[in-house]
C-alpha cells in the first residue's frame, strides 16, 4: 500500500520539493512545529494480488515523529520538512522498516546571505519498477548528501554576480548501481531590470562518477537566460537555454526550458509549470522552474541495473480555492511526465496524473475530507505497449480539538489498478489516526 500518511502533502502540494527549492518555498513566517502520530489500519487484499489469487488483509501500523519550519539567527537558518517513519506489518513482518523522509537545509553565513555554506539532506522514496504493485519491496529510498559553498558581489546597483561550487552523494538502498558523487559548479548574473523585474545569464555544471560502474561517468552543462517577475498577485519566470551530457562515448545536447506562474487573487491560487531538461538515471539533474512540479522523477527498474541518459518533459497545474463555501475548501492538481531515453528507447514512458481534495468543516470539531487520485503510467515504444491505470480514493473524518494539541482522524479509503498487460488488484482500507503537536513556536 502507498504512505497515506502524507495523503494531505500529496493532495495540495504534489511532489516533495528538492533542498534549494524547500529554503525558497518556506513562509516567511519563522517556527517550527513537531508533532507525533500513530496511524492504525485494516487493509484486504494487503499482498495486492489480482482476483483469484490469495488475497491476505493485515494490520498495518505507521509511528512517525515530524519537524516542520524554519529557524534562523544572525548566522544560520535551518529549513525542514522531516518524517522519522516506523512501519510495521502484521502479516508482511518481513518488510517492517524505518525510513527518514523528507528534505532539511542548513544555512551558514551572515544575515545579508552575501556568502553562505548550506549543507542539506533529502531522503525520497521512490518506486523502483512502474509496472509492478506499489508493495514496500518495489520501493527504493533515495538519498541526495549536498554541500554548497556559495558567494556573491554587487558589481554596481541593481546587479548581482554569483558563483558556487558543491558536491553530493546520491546513495540508494536498493538501486546500487545508479549511486554516485557528483561535483558542481555555477555563476549566475542577475540585473534589475525595473522594481518588480529581474534579468539574468546563468551557467551551471556538474561531473558524475558512478561508484560502482566503470566508464560511465559523464559531464552535465546548461547556459541559461532567465527573467523573474513578482508582482502583488502575480508572479512568473522562465529559463531558455541549452544543456549537454557528455560521456566516454556519445555527446547529446537538448534545448533546456523551464516556466512558472503563479496567481494569487484572495482565497484563490493558481500555480502552472513546465521543464524540459536533461537528465540520468542517477536522477543528477533537477528542474529549474520555481514553481515545483507535481509529477516526480523516479528510479526506474526496467533498465535493470544499466544506466542511462534521457531528456525530460514535466508540465504541472495546481488550483485552490479555500472559500468555495462557507467552511470549504477546494484543490485540484494535474501533471504529465515524459522520459526519453537516448540509449534504450524502448524504456520511454509518458505519465497522467491528476488530484481532487475537497474539505468542509462541518462544525468548529468536525472536519469531513474527500480525496480522488488518478494516475496513468503508458510505455509508448514498446509493442504491445505496457502500462496501467490507477485510481485512489480517501473518505476522512477529523476531529482537530479531540483534545489540546491532538487530532483524531477516521480513514476508508481504496486502490484500483488495471495493467495493460495481465491482471490488476484492488485493495480496501479502514482505519485510525491520532496526531499530536508536541512543540509549536
Amino acid at each position: 500500500m502507498q504512505n497515506y500518511y502524507s495523503w494531505a502533502l500529496v493532495a495540495l502540494s504534489g511532489a516533495a520539493l528538492s533542498q534549494a527549492a524547500l529554503a525558497q518555498r518556506q513562509d516567511d513566517m519563522v517556527g517550527l512545529n513537531i508533532d507525533g502520530a500513530i496511524d492504525v489500519r485494516s487493509v484486504e487484499n494487503a499482498g495486492l494480488q489480482p482476483d483469484g489469487e490469495e488475497q491476505v488483509s493485515e494490520t498495518q501500523t505507521i509511528t512517525s515523529l515530524s519537524a516542520n519550519g524554519r529557524v534562523e539567527g544572525s548566522w544560520a537558518e535551518f529549513v525542514t520538512d522531516y518524517s522519522v517513519e516506523d512501519r510495521r506489518y502484521s502479516e508482511f513482518d518481513d518488510e517492517d522498516e524505518r525510513l527518514i523522509l523528507g528534505d532539511s537545509v542548513l544555512t551558514l553565513g551572515p544575515q545579508h546571505r552575501r556568502y553562505y555554506l548550506q549543507l542539506s539532506h533529502s531522503s525520497r522514496e521512490v518506486s523502483i519498477d512502474p509496472l509492478a504493485a506499489d508493495r514496500p519491496a518495489n520501493r527504493d529510498n533515495r538519498v541526495f548528501l549536498s554541500g554548497v559553498l556559495y558567494g556573491s558581489l554587487n558589481p554596481g546597483d541593481g546587479n548581482t554576480l554569483g558563483f558556487w561550487t558543491g558536491v553530493t552523494e546520491i546513495q540508494f538502498d536498493e538501486s546500487s548501481v545508479n549511486e554516485g558523487t557528483r561535483y558542481n559548479v555555477g555563476t549566475m548574473f542577475e540585473r534589475s531590470v525595473s522594481p518588480v523585474s529581474r534579468a539574468g545569464i546563468s551557467a551551471t555544471g556538474y561531473e558524475l562518477k558512478y561508484r560502482y560502474l566503470e566508464d560511465s561517468d559523464l559531464t552535465y552543462t546548461r547556459l541559461a537566460a532567465t527573467w523573474r517577475t513578482e508582482l502583488r498577485r502575480l508572479s512568473y519566470g522562465f529559463e531558455i537555454g541549452s544543456n549537454r551530457i557528455e560521456t566516454d562515448t556519445d555527446t547529446n545536447t537538448s534545448p533546456s526550458f523551464a516556466l512558472d506562474l503563479g496567481y494569487i487573487s484572495g482565497p484563490q491560487s493558481v500555480t502552472l509549470s513546465f521543464n524540459q531538461y536533461l537528465s540520468d538515471t542517477s536522477q543528477g539533474a533537477q528542474a529549474t522552474s520555481e514553481a515545483a512540479p507535481i509529477t516526480n522523477v523516479e528510479v526506474d527498474g526496467r533498465l535493470a541495473g544499466i544506466v542511462d541518459q534521457f531528456k525530460l518533459q514535466q508540465f504541472a497545474f495546481s488550483w485552490a480555492h479555500t472559500q468555495v463555501c462557507a467552511g470549504c475548501e477546494l484543490r485540484f492538481n494535474a501533471g504529465a511526465d515524459q522520459e526519453s531515453y537516448i540509449t534504450f528507447p524502448e524504456f520511454d514512458s509518458r505519465e497522467l496524473n491528476a488530484g481532487l481534495m475537497f474539505s468542509y468543516r462541518a462544525t468548529a470539531a468536525v472536519i469531513l475530507a474527500l480525496r480522488g487520485d488518478y494516475r496513468s503510467f503508458e510505455e509508448v515504444n514498446t509493442e504491445p505497449s505496457g502500462g496501467y491505470d490507477q485510481t485512489l480514493t480517501d473518505f476522512i473524518v477529523s476531529f482537530p480539538r479531540i483534545i489540546r494539541d491532538g487530532q483524531l482522524d477516521l480513514l476508508v479509503g481504496r486502490e484500483k489498478r488495471d495493467f495493460d498487460l495481465g491482471e490488476g488488484y484492488e485493495s480496501n482500507y479502514a482505519g485510525i489516526r491520532f496526531r499530536y503537536r508536541f512543540y509549536q513556536r
